[in-house]
């Protein structure tokens, strides 16, 4: 009788035990995302502008609106710029000489560039370098207690290191050099910096940073069937490799990625193709690339992720933000201030029967996607 009475009070105790272990989790991947938001206004107020989302060669002569993932330095992610403001300057000033020479998503395993006549080869790094070190090192600042994959090591790259935090990209896919800055609805861009002024919805209305759930097997398409860290190919959703104006407002299908989702399951369908591509969810916290550090404000919280059928981690995504919070993930907005942002967010503005990317003016992805955007002129809205 004893027994099966500790045994009753052990099963009503543990559910409280394990509510109190998730919200500390939480509050500490709160004060995370918080800690981010203020390395970026600290580095706003040396720099007079925010870091951009994917940066370019600092020593580069090319201007920045020519960054991309086709020249050396490109690609090195907002939380390698703001490592002096989270108390990791030795570490930041390690890699930096690495940063000035290779792009972010090679930084490891090496590189050759060419710009115009001039041609530049960074070596690999050998196990046990100190720039190497300091890459593949484990950053509690960019991890959330609640995502475990977060610490774990990845079955196809010792090198890995993750992030579970996102910079926030908008309500678009990505942005590219060939369609110009106008295409960047975000705070965060790709070779583009924005100050405050830029933000011109309102620091209170505009997110900043979100989450999303580590991938440790990125080549495992079973595995990545869960919408949590996997990202699907509908064969509509932007269809081959297009990164090109038309291709990025037109091509793309809300309501084929919305359905992707199997309702018994809850996985992708097995019908679809999981991009390996693109599927490197947090897997490098020092690249830039969107596959592995940004969201879009398009599809909703812990909802599915799409992208092109072109398999590349540069290609247009609607990745969404994903967490082991129950019912939805946190978010810091521009001005600092994190908040829970639910998986029942309005995705689709009222009245638009088919919600499609757009380069300016107000979202078509409802609220979500209006706090995703800085200068839709949705501000009054919200």
């Amino acid at each position: 009788m004893v027994i099966a009475i500790i045994g009753v009070l052990i099963a009503l105790l543990l559910p409280a035990v394990q509510a109190a272990r998730e919200a500390a989790r939480r509050s500490q991947c709160n004060n995370n995302l918080k800690q981010i938001a203020i390395a970026c206004h600290n580095y706003h107020d040396i720099h007079q502008s925010f870091p951009t989302g994917s940066t370019g060669d600092m020593n580069s002569p090319l201007a920045p609106s020519t960054y991309n993932w086709q020249y050396p330095g490109a690609n090195w992610s907002v939380f390698f710029s703001i490592m002096p403001f989270i108390e990791q300057t030795a570490a930041y000033d390690t890699i930096r000489p690495r940063q000035q020479i290779v792009r972010g998503n090679s930084a490891i395993g090496g590189a050759t560039v060419t710009i115009g006549s001039e041609t530049i080869t960074a070596a690999a790094l050998a196990v046990g370098d100190p720039i190497r070190t300091a890459l593949t090192n484990t950053y509690d600042a960019f991890l959330c207690p609640s995502d475990v994959n977060g610490r774990l090591t990845s079955t196809d790259s010792n090198d890995s290191s993750y992030t579970n935090y996102r910079y926030c990209a908008g309500d678009v896919g990505i942005y590219h050099p060939s369609i110009g800055i106008n295409f960047v609805r975000g705070a965060f861009g790709n070779g583009v910096w924005f100050g405050t002024e830029g933000i011109s919805d309102g620091t209170s209305n505009t997110i900043f940073f979100s989450e999303r759930i580590c991938t440790t097997r990125p080549a495992d398409t079973t595995v990545n069937l869960e919408p949590a860290f996997g990202v699907c190919c509908p064969t509509t959703a932007w269809t081959g490799g297009i990164i090109s104006t038309t291709g990025m407002t037109d091509a793309f299908s809300y309501s084929d990625c919305i359905t992707s989702i199997d309702g018994t399951t809850k996985l992708y369908k097995s019908t679809l193709t999981i991009n390996g591509g693109n599927n490197q969810s947090g897997r490098f916290w020092w690249s830039g690339m969107q596959s592995h550090t940004a969201i879009q404000t398009i599809m909703p919280p812990n909802g599915p992720s799409c992208t092109s059928t072109f398999a590349s981690d540069g290609a247009p995504s609607a990745a969404a933000p994903t967490s082991r919070h129950p019912g939805g993930v946190n978010a810091s907005r521009t001005d600092g201030s994190v908040t829970f942002i639910s998986e029942t967010i309005s995705t689709v503005t009222s009245g638009v029967a088919t919600p499609k990317v757009k380069l300016n003016g107000q979202s078509d992805f409802g609220v979500w996607g209006a706090l995703g955007s800085r200068d839709g002129g949705e501000a009054n809205s919200l």
